[in-house]
Order: C-alpha cells, then structure tokens, then sequence
C-alpha cells in the first residue's frame, strides 16, 4: 500500500487571513482614493474661485475712477454687492466691498495734521465663498484704486466703526450689516473689521439717525443701532447719524455666546433666623455660638446699635428660634470697643464663660465675665480682667475652652500679646470663682526670634490635656503650628508642631481646632497652596503624630473659588462638621461639609448654609454640636438687609429633590436699547418643562435677573445657586438652580 507523506496544502484559516489583510490593503487604497478626489474638487473650486476673482478685479480696474463703487455701498457704482456664480467649477457667493480709504501720510480727518480731504484713494476688496468637500471656505483678493493726478473731495463725513469683545479687546472679521433706506441710490452691504476690530468708510453721504447697522460673528452674539420710535423714543443706541467733513465713531460689543440651565427644585432647606433684635441700621459682627445640654442656644456678638463704639451683646435662643432673654439683647460690658468676643458653656453647672478684649485702660486688655444661663446675668459681679505681667502691653483675640472636674469649671484661656515687641500666644487658666491658675501666664509657642504668632485657637480633651494652634511666621510665611500643655501648664511635647506639610511658600492661616472621644485632634485653617485658599484638615494623636495619608487633606469640594476662615466642630460619633467662608457664587457665602473620623467626605456636595436672594455677604462663621440632639449649629455676621445683623441656623445636609414642572419665569439682562422709558435688550417669558428644566440657548454675556411670574403663587422662590442677578460669562455653560418653597 502506498502511503503519502509532507503533503504541502493551506489551511482554511490562512485562507481568511489572506483575505482579511488584502481587505484592510484594499480599504486604505479606497480611502486615499476617495480623500485624493476629494482634494481634486477641493482644488477644482479653489482655482474657479480665484479666476473668478480675477475677473471681479479686472472689471474694477478697467472702470474710470468715479464709477469704482458698488450698487448698495457707501460709494455708489454699478459693481453688485453680493452675487451668486454658479459655473463650471461650482457654485460660489461673491462679495465686494469698495470703500475710500484716508491715508495717514497726509494726515487724517480732525487729526494732527488735519487732512480735509481724506478721501485719499479706493480698497476694493472681494471675497469669493463656497462650500466644498471641507466646509465653508473662502479667498479674499485686495487692490487700490488711486485718481489720476490729485485727490478730490467725495463729500460726507467719515464713518468709524469699532467692535470689541467683553474684555475689550477688539474683534477681527466681524461680520458687519450697514443699511441706509433713506439715501438714493440706497445703502445696503456687508464688510467685516479688521485685525484691530475696525471699520473706517470716508466719503459716507450725510444722513440724520439712518445708517442702521449691526456687528456679530459666528457663534458670537449680535449688537446693532436701534430705530427712535414712539414706543422707543431714547434708544440706548440710535441708528449712526454721518455729518459733512466729520467723523461718527460707533462702538459695538459682541461676545461668544453661551447656555444657560434652569432647574426649578423644591428641597428641605435649613432655616436661618436673625439674632439681634435691634431694627436699625447699624452692624452686628464676629459673632460666636455655644449650646448647652437642653438645645439652648447663647449667641455673642459686637455690635454698634449704641454708638460707633462696638460693645458686646448676647442672646438665649431655644431649639425653635424662639428668644429667651430680654427682647432687646443682653449688654454684657460697660465698657465701650468691646470686640472679638467668645462664648463657652459649663456642661456640669450650665454656667455661661464670656470673653473679648477691649481698650477701656488705653491698651488692649482681654475680659472673661461668668453669666447665668438661665437670664444672662452677671455672676462675678463684673468682668474679670486677664492679668499679665505686661499689662501695658496689647492682649488681643481671646478664645476660650472649658473643662469641668472636681465639681468645679476651669476656663483655658489663650490670647495673642505683643510683650515682646512682635506677637506670641499665651495661656491662662481660670476657676469658677475668677483665680489664676498659673503664676505668671505661659507663653506657648517655643520658637526664639521675633517672628509672629497670632490667630490662637484652642481645645481641650477629655482629660484635660490643652492643645492650642495658631498662625506662625517663623518660617517667612504663615503656617500653622500647634503645641500640648496638661491641665497644670507643663509642656507635654517637646516642641512646637508644624501641621501643614506641604512644602513651598504658600500662606496657611485661620486656624480651628478641636478634640475627639479618643484623644485625637482634628484642625483646620486657610490654605493658599492651590493658588487660591483652600479649607485644609488633618488629624493627630495625642502624640503630635499625624493619622493620615496623605496628612493634609482639602475639605471643600468646590475648589475654583476662594474658601476661608473654618470653623470646626465634633458630634458624639466623631464626625466632624466644618462651616467657612465661601467665594464659589461670586460674593461671600457659609458653606459646610461633613467628615468623617477617615477624612472622608460625607455630604456629596458642600452645602450652603446661608438661604437668602440676591447678592449679599456672609462671613465669620462658628459651628457648633448640640449635646441635646447632636446637630449642628452655624451662626454668622450677614448683610443680607443692607447691614450686618447676626443669624444662626440648624446646619445640615439639604433634603430629596423634587423637580417642580410648569414653573413660569420672567427672564431679563441689565442690557438696555432704550432709555426713558428702560427698555431692556434681553426680556422674555418662559415656563420650565415637565422636568422643571428650561434650556437656553445662544445668551448674550450679560447680568440677568430672573424672576417668578407674578400670576404664579403655587411656590415662591427662596434661593438660588449661584446668586441671582446671574452674571453670565461668555463661551460659558452654566447651570442655575431655583429653589422653591411653598
């Protein structure tokens, strides 16, 4: 039997994969082949448009020099305007603009020298378009036209037209209309600016308020002169008037345009209540929070309502916003410049410790005062004032923390003092019954030198260990440094600690401290290392030693805008709630977050805490825990009535969404086209969709109010975010949300 062997054959796979490569070969050939044709008829058009534009400029160049001019331009002649060719090479769009040019060389018109015929020679200019294999595309030819022997006098005035950007930085090839109805033959032609955004026309015919004209872009808004009519008797923009043998200059602003997003929302909102309960129109400021173990809340604030000279006022709120004390507020000092007061409170007696510093003694001097929870009055009898061994120098920014044994209060007490002819921080400590602990005082920060420390903050754990933190210059720019101190006064680390662990230059500041169940603590300050300031945290043990990775972590989870002056606070379960000052909408807002003991973010969004209208200013916040039901508390210094007055409010994470459908909206720009009577540029009604959305777009950059209709009482309107009037920047897409309360 023969049997057959080393059989050469291809498989079927070899097969395919043979085929396979040829196919892609074959494809790229194809799309080589098809971009090659494409090429060839984009060229094809390109050489048509450019023989057409050379006949365009022999016909120009073969006509007298009087008769250079087009049918609808400023200088009148038999040369069409626009046209449409359509011939062997395609379809083209032809534009010619022919216009008298003033040539610097002889002077111009009211200029140094005074050119009084500055009707020099002609520019024609015509720009062939069409539309090929890639888009719109065009070619622009230019000549001069010059009069056999000298230049003679056109007549009319010049017209000067400027288009410029929102930043005012001028607009090259604006498209510009310019119609003149009242002149024959008519005006009626389109031009674009230059690389300077500009349009000169000498020799324009004179005309009173009738050159009609317009300035806009691709993608780009439009402004224009406006008619005087009897419903617009004083446009803001009149149609341009031009004057023999002088120069109207007009100005346009035209911008990118942008889209806008409007949601109309319902959402369980926090409620702020004011505080002071004075009705006039002086300023309440810096106020500060504490609570006690039945909800009750005790504000201090300076206030001015009795002279330009601030003193120090306090109220007793309970958990409802319902005042507690004297309708017209406690004055807690005679004393006047009382300022930067503090406010604690004794979770064992209830006792309310009370500081500020003030200049009653020519210096400044710190106070700390005991008052009765139960009606605001005074328990010492007067202000106990902190005693130092440099009474004649300054003691400033004094803060205050409790700590309760041996069934008696002892108020820690830190200030900044300048002693030592820069500032440095020190501590005291005092009983119920107003004695020192410490003989003399204990400066805290350990660095030699004279660099500054200031800003002081201070906590005590439970047991009974003081950390202090402060802002720091030793280093040539301000940090944040912290230092441990039992409750005798002996130093428990060996050295100052530096908390922000970034490297460079950037400033650190504001700190806020406080301490948790375990012994840890948790601070936060101002911090410029991003550019701009940043809410930074970090966390410690009782040994100075860092716990977490990486060591400083941003709290804010909106990072474009400013964030400053935190204000930190723990609950039973070591969460931790911060408030700060908020530049993300443009003015001053408290915003908040909540942490966890990880550094983890537990609000998905920063919430604002501050529910007002309108474009006001918030800053200065305090929060707080309340022992009675663990939630949090803010209060604030607020300008929302035109002066600062002090409100407070329950600070949480805001409720569910509900989208609210059919909401009727009155949209209008601070644009104007008329005056006497305002007639604005931008005025529109719309109602949001079934989704409580409205979507806008193609919005001129402007500052646009936007209102509820005033037929529509279903819901009223609470707050925005951001804050109306909404300034809207070009080439921007924005989204605007409108809470709504019924």
């Amino acid at each position: 039997m023969l049997i057959l062997k080393n059989k050469n054959g291809v498989s079927l796979m070899e097969v395919l994969v043979t085929i396979g490569i040829l196919a892609l070969l074959i494809l790229a050939i194809f799309s080589l082949t098809q971009y090659v044709l494409k090429i060839t008829a984009e060229n094809k058009f390109r050489l048509g448009a450019i023989m057409l534009a050379d006949q365009k400029m022999e016909r120009i160049k073969n006509l007298p020099y009087s008769q250079v001019g087009t049918l609808n331009g400023i200088i009148n002649g038999p040369i069409p305007d626009n046209e449409v060719v359509n011939n062997l090479s395609g379809l083209f769009y032809v534009n010619t603009l022919i216009r008298y040019i003033d040539d610097p060389f002889d002077g111009a018109l009211g200029g140094s020298p005074d050119d009084l015929l500055p009707t020099d020679y002609k520019e024609a200019r015509i720009r062939i378009r069409w539309f090929g294999q890639f888009g719109q595309k065009d070619v622009v030819f230019y000549t001069k036209i010059t009069p056999k022997g000298m230049e003679t006098s056109a007549g009319g005035g010049i017209l000067s037209i400027m288009v410029f950007n929102a930043s005012g930085q001028p607009v090259s090839q604006a498209d510009v209309h310019i119609e003149n109805n009242s002149l024959m033959p008519t005006v009626n032609f389109d031009a674009q600016t230059n690389a300077a955004g500009r349009l000169d026309f000498p020799g324009a015919p004179q005309a009173i308020e009738s050159y009609e004209i317009s300035a806009t872009k691709a993608g780009y808004s439009t402004s224009s002169t406006s008619p005087r009519t009897a419903s617009n008797p004083n446009p803001t923009q009149p149609h341009a008037t031009v004057l023999n043998d002088q120069k109207t200059e007009i100005s346009f602003a035209i911008d990118l345009v942008s889209n806008l997003t409007i949601k109309t929302i319902n959402q369980s909102l926090p409620e702020n209540w004011k505080v002071n309960n004075d009705n006039g129109i002086e300023n309440q400021t810096n106020s500060r929070l504490a609570i006690d173990n039945g909800g009750f809340l005790y504000l201090v604030w300076q206030d001015y309502r009795a002279s330009s000279d601030s003193k120090i006022y306090a109220q007793k709120y309970n958990p409802n916003g319902q005042i507690q004390w004297n309708a017209n507020d406690v004055i807690i000092g005679p004393a006047n410049n009382q300022i930067l007061p503090e406010i604690k409170i004794s979770t064992s007696t209830g006792d309310l410790y009370i500081g500020w510093n003030d200049n009653s003694n020519g210096n400044q001097d710190g106070y700390l005062v005991k008052r009765s929870a139960f009606d605001g009055s005074d328990l010492w009898n007067g202000a106990r004032k902190i005693d130092t061994e440099a009474d004649a120098a300054d003691q400033t920014n004094v803060r205050l923390a409790l700590f309760d044994k041996e069934q008696q209060t002892y108020a820690t007490v830190v200030w900044q003092d300048n002693r030592n002819g820069n500032l440095d921080i020190y501590l005291q400590r005092y009983d119920g019954n107003k004695n020192e602990s410490f003989n003399p005082e204990i400066k805290i920060n350990k660095n030699s030198g004279n660099s500054g420390q200031s800003e002081p903050a201070v906590t005590i754990d439970l047991s009974d260990n003081i950390y202090a933190a402060w802002t720091d210059e030793r280093d040539g720019n301000l940090n944040i440094y912290a230092a441990k101190y039992s409750g005798s006064g002996q130093a428990l680390w060996q050295s100052d600690i530096k908390i922000n662990t970034d490297s460079g230059t950037a400033n650190h500041y504001n700190p806020a401290i406080a301490s948790d169940s375990l012994g840890n603590i948790y601070l936060a300050w101002t911090d410029e290392r991003n550019g701009n300031a940043d809410i930074y945290l970090a966390k410690y043990n009782d040994a100075g030693q860092a716990l977490w990775s990486p060591d400083n972590i941003m709290v804010n989870a909106y990072a474009p805008a400013g964030q400053s002056d935190p204000s930190l606070a723990l609950d039973n379960a070591d969460n931790l709630y911060i408030s700060w000052t908020d530049e993300r909408d443009g003015n001053q807002d408290i915003y908040a977050q909540k942490i966890n003991a990880g550094g983890n973010r537990l609000w998905p969004d920063d919430i604002r805490i501050n529910i007002n209208l309108g474009v006001s200013n918030q800053y200065n916040s305090e929060i707080i825990v309340s022992p009675f039901n663990n939630e949090a508390y803010a209060s604030w210094q607020d300008d929302r009535s035109g002066n600062y007055d002090i409100y407070t409010s329950l600070v949480e994470n805001y409720g569910a969404i509900t989208n609210i459908a059919n909401v009727p909206l009155i949209i209008k720009g601070a644009k104007t086209i008329g005056t006497n009577p305002i007639i604005f540029k931008y005025d529109r009604q719309f109602i949001t969709n079934s989704s409580g959305q409205l979507i806008l777009s193609n919005l001129e950059w402007d500052s646009y109010s936007i209102n509820l209709s005033p037929s529509y009482s279903t819901y009223h309107l609470v707050m925005s975010a951001p804050e109306l009037p909404l300034n809207l920047a070009p080439n921007t897409d924005l989204e605007l949300i409108l809470y709504l309360d019924d």
